[in-house]
């Protein structure tokens, strides 16, 4: 189709007394930008007020994009962390457990908040250990009513 046609066609589809479908999406205005679009050989809605709405959705799809990519850089980074901190509390649950093999007091570690008494009795049930001192047999009292988690 040469361009004359196809600006006449255009022109006819965005004109006022024109009731179209073409009409309802774009203005005489939009016409215009499109004729003149098509006369200096620029993309046609270069410019328009549909041109300028998916210019706008590309972008914010583009963001949408990037911002997916993050949030996935971030879950990975969170994983990671995640990992590291389970390997380091086995890490603790492991010392905990030499220090009660080996007779040696762990409560300076529970003085520094490295763990806490509560977790001590985990580890030491779970380990199955029976040496629990008074202080240690009521806590895991209360950890059995629901008291101490």
């Amino acid at each position: 189709m040469l361009k004359e046609e196809e600006i006449a066609v255009i022109e006819k589809l965005t004109a006022k007394s024109e009731d179209t479908y073409f009409g309802e999406v774009f203005t005489a205005e939009d016409g215009f930008i499109m004729t003149q679009n098509i006369k200096s050989d620029f993309p046609i809605l270069l410019g328009t007020g549909v041109g300028n709405a998916l210019d706008e959705a590309r972008n914010l799809f583009s963001a949408l994009q990037d911002r997916e990519k993050e949030n996935y850089d971030l879950r990975q980074e969170i994983d990671t962390l995640e990992g590291q901190m389970r390997g380091t509390k086995d890490q603790i649950e492991s010392l905990v457990v030499t220090f009660i093999k080996n007779d040696r007091c762990y409560q300076d570690i529970i003085d520094l908040g490295i763990i806490t008494r509560e977790e001590v009795i985990k580890i030491k049930v779970k380990y199955k250990f029976d040496d629990f001192d008074q202080e240690e047999r009521n806590l895991m009292i209360k950890m059995l009513n629901g008291g101490v988690k």
